[in-house]
């Protein structure tokens, strides 16, 4: 994608991304599952909450999702997206290699 269509993305989405089309909103949402509230994992990825049903490693993403990944995976605010806010529920945090 050009700059134009990627800055359009960015300008007019929430939350702010730099996705192209082809990511759905699922795959966004369960990438940012650790970080994302449980009302909204609820109403996008399905409304009974289940850890285990999100990959729990950085190995498993990429089998799922080989030609996709978001930006806050390399750029980001101190590795918030690596750090579950619901290890109460039994979400642990993402592992990496």
């Amino acid at each position: 994608k050009g700059d134009v269509q990627l800055n359009h993305t960015f300008r007019y989405t929430t939350p702010k991304h730099h996705i192209p089309e082809n990511i759905s909103d699922l795959t966004y949402t369960v990438y940012r599952a650790r970080c994302t509230p449980l009302s909204l994992l609820r109403k996008i990825v399905r409304s009974n909450f289940v850890p285990e049903h999100y990959p729990q490693s950085m190995e498993r993403l990429y089998t799922w999702t080989p030609d996709e990944a978001t930006l806050e995976f390399y750029e980001g605010d101190g590795g918030s997206i690596f750090e579950s806010k619901h290890l109460e529920r039994g979400m642990g945090h993402l592992l990496v290699p």
